[in-house]
């Protein structure tokens, strides 16, 4: 399966283009100049980035790799900086180096069904393709017959200067690497093999003895240099054949004794050139010749179709421009049309608005006049009846009533009720301040009670929960943060203060600037003489220093023994919690952070009365839950419900679920706050 590399394929299509190549009948897919796969018709698949090691080449090469079970995948997710490796069928590996610009690798076809490769990759793209028909095994004679006059005999394929390939007059096929047993060596084999039906295939690595030979049968046999493949034919051809016959000398006479030579030192070296190996000038400068003049009359033939295919070109351009001037005539002559009758439906218009405008002015006219004249008729009937309603007409005694008796009645009413009501808020008042001395007595007791407590438990309890310098030194951190506390209120309100009286200034400096702003523009807008600008002596910064220097500075909290003896709780609850988390885990800062707030939020839950212990690991949690757990291993609950099994443990209390490292641990923490004291 494809390594999946996120992308829109409806996009990346339009940046492909499949072809063949009617030369070599290759195909070829190319992303965007740049031709990345192409798929011989022996099965060969070549890729070749063009320098471009991007995520879409790799995703547009798997588009077609994905059609042979084949794909490429980087190394890293940066593609430029990672190794690519291409997966073939088998399972082989092909390394490919993609930050080379013309590097290209190529993956041997095997199978049967290889050489329907191109076909697969031209359906997909829709692309008209038809396969190379396969050469019959006969071929190889007249491929012979038709070989240069230097190869008469035989057709060989030289690969560099090795003969990989020779293809005898018989039909038989010798193959031979001359020891190269590399990628390349294989794809020039099957090039040559894939016109008669066979190829070469291998397992692993290229090395020697792991090549195998297939024909069109599908027969396999193990790859060996100089093997032939003999394709039975009839051989119809009769060898002349003649005998002879030869007589040696009775008696020879002894040849002459050689001369003595030395024995040689070193190493010979010798060669033997064989008939038709050597350069000839006839045979190799033919095919030179046909090259060159078949590429002199194509690119003649190039550059004639070229110069008619301009001329077309330049016709077609002067049939179009004379039809397009002809339209924009036309259009011309359209809009000038619309442009009048546009102007005269204005026009129109224009004249129905006026005449619908003095028709509602007559009609207003029409309607006032007759509204006046109704209006006038009724009026000295409705101004006398008016008058009575108004109170102009009235009974003096019925008058007299409502006047002065009816609003006497009423305000002694309302006084009456007023005594009542004020008589009842008055009791109200002193029943509530006995209930506010009630309750502030009783709240002085309790509060008295719980210092009498908190100091019993600081000076007289034994054994002592700390000693007398850790108390004292408590002591003097909570006074220190008292103080420092005190100060700190007292800065921010006297730069409270400050800034108010600043603004307070500043905004009567402003107003004062405004009034002289507006009086000169009074006076100038009359021609009289601008007033002289008077400034307010205002001392701003005296004015500021003064107001914050009027600030009472505030009385230090008092730190009662209550006030130590949670501090210590909260010491000691933060200490048993980071060594518990440190103990079960691995030290960090974030424990310590964790034990501190655990610490705070028990001191807040006794103080707001929370005894009980399913309430108070509830509280805890809650209180808890605020704090940020992502370096912790633990959550809100689970801190919360240590805090309590360690106090109930502490206190020799059975808890359920624990175990004997959580007893050895509280003896450790409490034994090491002891060597510390």
């Amino acid at each position: 399966m494809a390594p999946y590399y996120p992308d829109n394929p409806e996009i990346r299509r339009k940046s492909q283009k499949v072809w063949v190549d009617r030369a070599t009948n290759d195909v070829i897919l190319r992303l965007h100049e740049t031709d990345i796969v192409r798929v011989r018709p022996n099965g060969d698949v070549t890729l070749s980035t063009g320098g471009w090691a991007t995520h879409k080449t790799i995703r547009s090469m798997n588009d077609a790799l994905e059609l042979f079970d084949m794909y490429v995948e980087s190394t890293s997710r940066n593609p430029p900086s990672g190794d690519w490796i291409v997966y073939d069928t088998d399972g082989q590996i092909f390394p490919y180096q993609n930050n080379k610009v013309n590097y290209t690798t190529t993956i041997p076809g095997r199978g049967n069904d290889a050489y329907m490769r191109p076909k697969w990759l031209a359906d997909a793209y829709e692309v008209p393709y038809t396969p190379t028909p396969r050469r019959a095994p006969a071929a190889a004679a007249s491929a012979a017959q038709r070989a240069p006059a230097h190869v008469i005999r035989e057709v060989v394929l030289r690969f560099h200067k090795t003969s990989i390939v020779r293809i005898k007059t018989t039909g038989d096929v010798v193959l031979n690497t001359g020891g190269w047993f590399t990628y390349t060596t294989l794809a020039a084999m099957n090039d040559a093999l894939y016109a008669i039906g066979m190829r070469v295939a291998y397992k692993g690595q290229p090395a020697a003895g792991s090549w195998s030979v297939t024909d069109d049968q599908a027969r396999v046999r193990p790859f060996e240099d100089g093997m032939t493949d003999v394709y039975l034919e009839e051989l119809t051809d009769v060898v002349p054949e003649a005998d002879t016959t030869t007589q040696t000398d009775a008696f020879l006479d002894r040849p002459p004794t050689p001369q003595f030579v030395p024995t040689k030192s070193g190493t010979d070296a010798a060669t033997q050139v064989e008939q038709g190996e050597l350069f000839d000038f006839d045979a190799e400068v033919e095919p030179l010749l046909e090259v060159l003049v078949g590429k002199v009359l194509e690119q003649a033939l190039m550059e004639v179709l070229e110069e008619e295919e301009i001329a077309a070109l330049q016709q077609h351009q002067a049939h179009f421009e004379a039809i397009r001037s002809a339209e924009l005539v036309a259009a011309q002559r359209l809009e000038a049309a619309e442009r009048r009758k546009m102007e005269e439906k204005e026009r129109r218009l224009k004249q129905e608005r006026e005449r619908k405008e003095r028709e509602r002015v007559v009609r207003a006219k029409v309607a006032a006049s007759t509204f006046a004249r109704g209006y006038l008729n009724g009026i000295v009937k409705s101004v006398f009846q008016q008058l009575q309603d108004s109170g102009y007409f009235y009974d003096p005694v019925e008058r007299e009533v409502e006047a002065e008796f009816l609003p006497w009645l009423t305000q002694q009413a309302v006084a009456h009720v007023e005594r009542g009501l004020l008589a009842r808020s008055v009791v109200a008042a002193l029943v509530a301040d006995a209930e506010a001395e009630a309750a502030a007595i009783a709240s002085a007791a309790e509060l008295a009670d719980i210092r009498a407590k908190a100091t019993f438990i600081l000076n007289h309890l034994q054994p002592p929960i700390a000693r007398q310098e850790q108390i004292d030194a408590v002591r003097a951190e909570l006074v220190a943060k008292s103080g420092g506390d005190a100060e700190a209120a007292f800065e921010a309100e006297r730069a409270r203060v400050g800034d108010e009286k600043r603004a307070e200034l500043e905004a009567q400096l402003a107003a004062a600037a405004a009034e002289a702003e507006a009086a000169a523009a009074a006076a100038e807008a009359n021609g009289e003489e601008p007033p002289a600008s008077e400034e307010p002596q205002i001392d701003v910064e005296a004015q500021v220093e003064a107001a914050m220097a009027a600030v009472q500075h505030p009385t230090a909290a008092e730190v009662t023994d209550g006030d130590v003896l949670s501090a210590l709780l909260e010491q000691g609850i933060a200490g048993m919690i980071a060594t518990w988390l440190d103990e079960e885990w691995t030290p960090l800062e974030v424990h310590r952070q964790l034990g501190a707030a655990a610490g705070a939020a028990y001191v807040k839950c006794r103080q707001e009365g929370i005894d009980d212990m399913s309430s108070l690991v509830l509280g805890l949690s809650h209180e808890l839950l605020a704090f940020n757990y992502r370096e912790t291993f633990v959550n809100a609950f689970e801190v919360g419900n240590k805090v309590v099994e360690m106090l109930m443990m502490r206190e020799g209390v059975d808890v359920c679920c624990t175990s004997d490292e959580d007893a050895a641990r509280i003896e450790r923490y409490a034994s090491s706050q002891q060597q510390q004291q």
